[in-house]
């Protein structure tokens, strides 16, 4: 990372397999794009960064990726609902970086929220969930072992 900058240097070497592969997949998406008239700016290595992260955000929308502790491939940002609201401020992300604000309702267009609520000194005190309703075969289990709702003097179906 390059201190006092929102911007993250990656460089690497690949086989000539997986370059081949990683050309394949961001050429159709490294063209310039005019913009309103006005001619693409970007350098050549900065379309291919954009391509890149645009292969990326294709694949973590396809939901074809292999499971990391069990959940889908994410993203975890922090932020309080009214810097979310006016886009105004900073998120963090799990890895303790900051993020704008901006940036971050842009990733919760397509997420799954889930509310946390966090103590003073930034303790976890509860966590939501993605979904309020249990679905699949959790919930044909429970309907099988609680035969309506589980709550105390409740006799609704379940």
């Amino acid at each position: 990372e390059v201190p006092g900058e929102n911007r993250v240097r990656l460089s690497g070497w690949l086989d000539r397999e997986s370059a081949a592969q990683l050309r394949a997949a961001i050429d159709p998406l490294s063209a310039p794009r005019p913009s309103a008239g006005e001619p693409d700016v970007r350098t050549p290595g900065q379309r291919r960064v954009d391509a890149l992260v645009e292969v990326c955000r294709i694949a973590l929308a396809c939901g074809e990726l292999p499971t990391n502790g069990g959940d889908r491939p994410q993203i975890v940002v922090t932020v309080d609902i009214d810097t979310l609201r006016q886009q105004v401020g900073t998120a963090t992300l799990d890895d303790g970086s900051s993020l704008p604000a901006t940036a971050a309702r842009r990733l919760a267009c397509d997420a799954a929220l889930l509310p946390a609520v966090l103590g003073s000194a930034g303790q976890i005190l509860d966590v939501g969930r993605e979904q309020r309703l249990i679905k699949g075969p959790l919930r044909r289990a429970l309907v099988l072992r609680d035969r309506g709702c589980a709550f105390p003097g409740c006799d609704r179906p379940p």
